[in-house]
This record gives C-alpha cells, structure tokens and sequence, in this order.
C-alpha cells in the first residue's frame, strides 16, 4: 500500500522542532509537559543491538541446524527460512517481517527462552548511542514526557538516568496504572516487555495481546489525547496490536498530529498501518533519518546542542550530593563527609584544568558547543581571533562546516568566502597518506560552498571551480565504488552546470548538466530514492528547458523536459511536497510556454493555469522571491498568448502580473533582475502598442527599455545589452511610422 497523498512527506525536520518548542513544559508546573515519543528497534541500532529482523534470521539458521540434525550446513539465513517453511515448521511463503513473530509463537514458546534469547540480543550493545543520550536531555529540558518503545533495551531508561532523572517505568501490562495521561514525573513504557521482564512479548499471539488490552488501550488513549504530537522514530509500524490501539486512539480522539520518522529514503516503504495512522491524523513522513543524525538536529534546533552532564560532569555529581540526606549515625555521616571531600578534589582538578587550558582551546570548546547547538555565527564568532592559529584539518573542516551552513540559511557572501577558504585550508593541510574519502568530502563541500556563492554572483569564476572540485571529488566516489555518494555528487555538479548554462550562449554547458542529472539517475531510482529520483527528474528538465534559446533541437529538448517534469511531479505532488510540487510545477510551466511559442494556444493555457497554481503555493507573503519569479513567468505566458489570439485584455494581465513583481523588486536590492523585469515589461507593453491605435503603449515600453538599459551597459552585460537595444530600436521605428500614418492601425 503506498503513502496516502494525504500527508506531507520530506526530509527536513524543522516542523518537529517547532512542535517541541510549542510542547516545552515549564518548571513549577503540575506536570512535566511536552510531547510522547514511541521509540522503534531502529533507535538502538547504531548502539549495537540487533534489529528483530536480525534476532530472526539467528534464530532461524539454529532451528533449521537443529531441526535437520545438522544436515542443513549453509551460512545463509535466506536458506534456513526456505528450508524451515519447505519442512513446514513456518508456514508456506513466510517473508522475515513475518518470522520473527513465529519463530517465537510456535518455537522458542517458553517465557524463559524466550527471555534469554533477548538478554543475548540486547547485552551485545557496545553501550549507549547519541540518540538516546539526546533524547534523556530533551526529557530532562522537559519537551518530551513521556516515552513509548517497542524495544526490549534499556537505551531509553539509560538516556533519561545519565540526565539526572528517575522516571516512571510500565514494562508490562500489569503495571500500566502507574501511566498518567499529564504525568508530574517522565515515564517510560515498555509495550512489549524490556530485558528485565521475565515474559516478555514475543510471539504474534503475545503482541497482538497489547491490542486487545482494554488497560493498554486505556492508558494510550489518555497519554494521546493530553499530547500535542506523538513522533515515532525507528519504528516500521509492521506490528499490529501497537498499531491498531494507535489507529483506534486516533479515530476517537480527532486529527491529532503524528510525526513518522523512517530510516529509508522511500516514502513507499511505510507499512500500510503507518500509513493509515497517518492519513486519518494531522500526520508528516519525514524519510532519509538516521536516528543519531536526527536527535542531534532535534539538539541543535531546541538550542541544546551538549547535554548537561556531559558538558560539565562534575555539576551532576554535585546535584546528586545535594539530595543525600545527613544521617545520625557517626560512621556513615564521617563516609560521606569523605565523599564530599572527593568531591571537592574532582571540582578542584577541573577548574586548574580549565584554567590550564589555553585560549585557543576554550574557544575551539565554544565552537563545538555552540555549533551543536545551532548557534552558528556566535560559533564562528567564538573562533574568529585564532581561525588562523588552527591547524587540524578536521577541526578546520568542521570550521569550514558550519560557515557553509550559515552563508546558505542566510544569503551571506561573506560566510561562504570564509567557508571556501577554511575548505581549502583543510585541503592543504590534510595528509596524502589520509582516507582518499576524506579528501573527497571535503573537495564536495568545497563544491557546495562554490556553488552556492557563484549563484548570488555575476561572474562565473566560482561556479566553474565548483565543477572542477566535483570533478575531483568523482574520482573517489566512483559508480562502482560508491554509487549512493556517486549519484549525489553527479547532481550537485549538474546544478552548477545548469547555472553556468543559463549565462552562456552556447548549449555545452547544459547538455552537460543534462547527462550529470541522467547519471544520477541511473543509482537514483524510484523505487529505492524516490525523492532524489524526482529531484534529478526536475534539474533534468530544468537544463533540458533552457536548451530551447541555444538553437539545438530545440522542439526534442523540450519533449524531453516536458516528460522528465511529468514524470517528477508523480512523486512531488502539492500533497506531499508542495514546495519541491511548486518547483517542477513552474518548470513544467515554463516549458510548456516555449512549447507554445508563438504558435500552440493548448500549451500555452495549460502554462497559465499552473503558474497561477503554484502562486497559490508560493504566495507573496510565505515566498517573496519564490513568488517574484512565477509571477514573472506567468507575465511572458500571457503575453505570448495574448500576441498569439490578438487579446488585449490577456496582454493587460501580463503587464499587471510584472508591475505587482515590479513593486517587490527595488533596483538597488537585485538589479540585474529588476533590468530583466523591466525589459519583460517592454516587451508587453510594445505587443499592446501593436493592438492599440496612437503611440502611448509605445511609448511606456520605450521607457521600461530604457530603465533595463541603466543596468544593462554595453561594458558589463554586452549580449543583454544588445538585446535590449535592438528592442528600443524597434519599438522607436515603430512610433516613427505611426506618427507618419496616425489614422492606420498596426
């Protein structure tokens, strides 16, 4: 069952952010406030602990050894399930999603078995991961208040006790009284047992027993409907008793807002139950997550980028003396007087160890704290009087990071040079007998800051050095190699491609862009990258577009574009991604208007009423510069059309649609954009002078081409220049044969 087209679905993680911050409690209230969290066996992997599928396959490779008397010798766990279902110990055709909950229903039925196949399973943890650490400080901050897991691991309660707190734990359906709908303490529920549960639910008789508790539908329903969201991290959704209580809690209590979080790139690999819960809830996918990656966002856009145990480990300690009570008894009260002299001694030690640290060192210190925290302009503040003095290339790198980050989110030149230069610093400084993968990184990212600054540029310098490092970074990330890596690096070269395209007259350029964005297709498919596939569909058809005002097949070309755009918007539908919807839907507009030329109405209509769609995405207010640039487009559709049928009233659109972006774009601000919307208003206004009787409508294009000309000189722009002045040649020739013939229409 794919995605309803009901629910949003992306990668970016910024709407959970805001509701965590709209959910944050506060102290002194009587309870604990912000939102539920259902943690999946997806959270715990990076710590090591097997995923249920893996604890599957072991177990299905020792029953088929055993079951055979150990004729069945092969490695292989594909092997085991077939043999196990062809001697009909699993039923016929069984998939591993189904296995686990049979291995354990008519196998390892024993409670004690069962219990020590998962203490096998989950001791095998190299320790604690950077999501569940993040997660116990986004409990202590108290944006989360509870926590629901499907996991046997203590990873959540570890979490939660390195913050400092003690929470409240329900690992059975017996001691679910303890959960409270608006709990004063955190709690942790265990929906199908933990570790320490001697019955722990394994089997699918067991967990489907979760559905048909009335104590377990009682307490969801109560902790859903006081939580402003529920957001499920690392869970595939597949098994139904959890489920089917969520979908029930949903239907009774309203479209509650459900955030899913998937690992996997495609948005089509959400279980059918997910997916209903989903649709019928205020619901967002957000899919290509890492759990740590995705907590450490979370971190850094609360503003907390270090929890407070691990920044200062001492204070914690202190805290936790402070809670121990003085005894009667002398010996006890002499041990713990001993401890707190210890204590002392670690307080000490720190602070001659903090004033031993050299400067360079506290602002390297400050850097990483703040840059975790998403302070990234306060970071490189923090490091700007000794940015010269460091010299670990991947102290630099990280430097380089995050002034690439900041320059893009906000427009700033100035901090992509530093990022540009830092970027290159580490080049220098990186060893050749370094991974020939580090130095590839880092050449992309060089890439992505260049490219990044030549698009705010005239010049083209910076752009074609971005190609150069891509380049040089494919000979790292090659096909064969690293074929993910590959794919990506192929498109983002293909963007620079396509920018410098737009500036040359000739068509190489793009019809290199064209093949980069065909070769990442062929790893970004849609079936495994869907998202990526209609990106690299939409650049597609982006460069292909722009090939039309080159003289190269130019009628193929946009067939071609027309088709990759078609294709892109089945999966960036206005449901799901509007934006990304809004994108290729104006690039698909913008094609069918050059398909429609001079000739084709059909087309042209059809590019008319989705430039007006997309405005109703990008409006003015949400996307100011998003919007400027569709209205601009929809103003040469409508003089095209208006020329084509002889409308005047189409034509008189088309100068109102460029006047509304005419009033948004001050010349000082964007110049060359307001030329070229000066010069779309001319030529308007000449197609309605050629309608018209008298010389006005002449006139006022002779003014907005002299306006485009203020900016286009013959010395910085020659070509545009030449462009426009041929068009105030021709529209002044045209002014002097009307006045020569007053009384003769055009």
């Amino acid at each position: 069952m794919a995605p309803s087209e009901s629910f949003r679905v992306g990668q970016d993680a910024s709407d959970i952010v805001r509701a965590l911050q709209r959910a944050k409690g506060r102290k002194g209230d009587a309870w604990w406030g912000g939102v539920i969290f259902l943690i999946g066996a997806g959270c715990s992997k990076s710590a090591g602990i097997p995923l249920g599928e893996e604890i599957a396959r072991e177990a299905a490779l020792d029953l088929a050894r055993r079951y055979s008397n150990g004729d069945f010798s092969s490695d292989s766990s594909d092997e085991a399930l077939r043999w196990l279902c062809q001697h009909h110990h699993l039923a016929p055709g069984t998939k591993w999603a189904q296995a686990y909950g049979q291995i354990f229903e008519a196998h390892y039925t024993d409670p004690a078995q069962q219990r020590s196949i998962i203490l096998s399973a989950t001791t095998r943890g190299r320790g604690i991961n950077w999501a569940h650490i993040c997660l116990g400080e986004l409990i202590r901050e108290r944006y989360v208040h509870t926590v629901m897991t499907t996991n046997f691991d203590q990873l959540v309660l570890s979490g939660i006790t390195r913050s400092g707190l003690l929470p409240v734990v329900a690992d059975g359906i017996e001691s679910l009284s303890r959960v409270d709908g608006r709990p004063a303490i955190p709690q942790v529920i265990h929906l199908h047992g933990s570790q320490h549960t001697y019955s722990p639910r394994n089997s699918t008789t067991a967990v489907m027993e979760t559905a048909r508790s009335s104590a377990v539908v009682r307490a969801l329903a109560e902790l859903l409907r006081n939580s402003p969201a529920l957001i499920v991290v690392g869970y595939a959704g597949g098994e139904e008793g959890v489920m089917r209580v969520l979908i029930d809690a949903a239907d009774d209590l309203g479209r509650k807002t459900v955030y899913w979080v998937q690992y996997g790139a495609n948005p089509e690999d959400l279980s059918p139950r997910a997916s209903e819960l989903l649709t019928m809830t205020s619901g967002s996918l957000v899919v290509g997550k890492d759990a740590d990656v995705f907590f450490a966002e979370l971190m850094r856009g609360v503003g907390h980028g270090i929890p407070g145990w691990m920044k200062d480990p001492i204070q914690g300690l202190d805290e936790r003396a402070l809670e121990v009570v003085t005894p009667q008894n002398a010996t006890i009260y002499a041990e713990i007087e001993s401890y707190q002299t210890r204590l002392a001694g670690l307080r000490q030690c720190r602070d001659r160890q903090e004033a031993a640290r050299g400067e360079r060192e506290k602002r390297l210190a400050e850097f990483r704290e703040l840059a975790l925290s998403g302070k990234s302009t306060e970071a490189l503040q923090a490091v700007s009087t000794i940015i010269d003095t460091i010299e670990d290339p991947r102290e630099i790198e990280a430097l380089a990071d995050v002034a690439s980050d900041a320059g893009k989110k906000l427009q700033s030149p100035q901090l992509l040079q530093v990022a540009i230069r830092e970027y290159r610093r580490a080049l220098e400084r990186l060893s050749r007998t370094e991974a020939p993968t580090v130095r590839a990184r880092v050449h992309r990212a060089l890439g992505h800051a260049l490219s990044e600054l030549g698009s705010r540029e005239q010049e083209s310098a910076h752009l074609d050095e971005a190609v150069r490092e891509y380049q040089k970074s494919l000979r790292v990330y090659t096909r064969d190699a690293l074929p993910i890596e590959w794919a990506e690096t192929q498109r983002s070269m293909a963007r620079a491609l396509v920018l410098l395209g737009s500036r040359d007259t000739g068509p190489d350029r793009l019809l290199e862009a064209a093949d980069s964005f065909r070769a990442a297709l062929a790893i970004q498919t849609r079936d495994k990258f869907p998202i990526e596939w209609a990106a690299s569909l939409n650049g597609l058809g982006a460069a292909l577009g722009q090939l039309h005002t080159r003289g190269t097949k130019q009628r193929e070309h946009l067939v071609e574009a027309e088709q990759a755009l078609r294709q892109a918007l089945e999966v960036r539908t206005r449901e799901r991604l509007p934006n990304e919807w809004a994108s290729s839907k104006l690039n698909l507009a913008t094609v069918l208007s050059e398909l429609g030329g001079s000739t084709d109405a059909v087309k042209l209509r059809e590019a008319v009423q989705t430039q007006r769609a997309v405005l109703e995405v990008w409006t003015r207010d949400a996307y100011p510069i998003d919007w400027a640039k569709t209205q601009s487009n929809l103003s040469i559709t409508l003089r095209r059309l208006g020329i084509l049928e002889k409308d005047p009233e189409t034509l008189k659109a088309s100068i109102d649609a460029i006047q509304l972006v005419l009033k948004v774009q001050a010349r000082e601000d964007v110049p060359f954009i307001w030329a070229t919307s000066q010069n779309n208003l001319g030529f308007a206004l000449e197609g309605l002078g050629d309608l018209e009787s008298g010389v006005e409508r002449y006139e006022e294009a002779i003014a907005a081409y002299k306006r485009a000309l203020e900016i286009y000189t013959e010395k910085d722009t020659p070509s545009a220049f030449a462009r426009v002045q041929a068009c105030l040649r021709r529209v002044e020739e045209k002014v002097a044969h009307r006045r020569e013939a007053p009384g003769q229409q055009p």
